[in-house]
């Protein structure tokens, strides 16, 4: 009877301590995700930090708003994305829209 309830103990300390996702895996999904959600390709990750609160993650990711020719010309937007602890996207917002050749103002 003890083994019983030590493995059923076992199990579920292996299920609570389960293998969390790799960045690189987190942020091949999420760029994914949003370009399914959006509809836009992605054009690279600004930044990625785990989301203390709620033990999900946080990234910025930056998206071609509309493609012309040159690329310098396009329009970009920049989203910030919330994940859950399996790398969901759970919400994500556009904080910025630019032309691709414009400056940063915010560094």
């Amino acid at each position: 009877m003890a083994d019983a309830d030590d493995d059923n103990k076992d199990r579920s300390n292996q299920q609570r301590q389960r293998r969390r996702p790799k960045v690189r895996e987190l942020v091949v999904s999420a760029r994914q995700q949003l370009e399914d959600l959006t509809g836009r390709r992605v054009s690279s990750v600004l930044g990625f930090e785990p989301d203390g609160d709620n033990g999900g993650y946080e990234m910025t990711i930056e998206v071609f708003e509309l493609e012309r020719v040159p690329e310098t010309t396009s329009i970009m937007g920049s989203y910030r994305l919330k994940l859950d602890e399996d790398g969901d996207v759970v919400d994500y917002r556009r904080v910025r829209r630019y032309n691709r050749s414009q400056p940063d103002e915010d560094g």
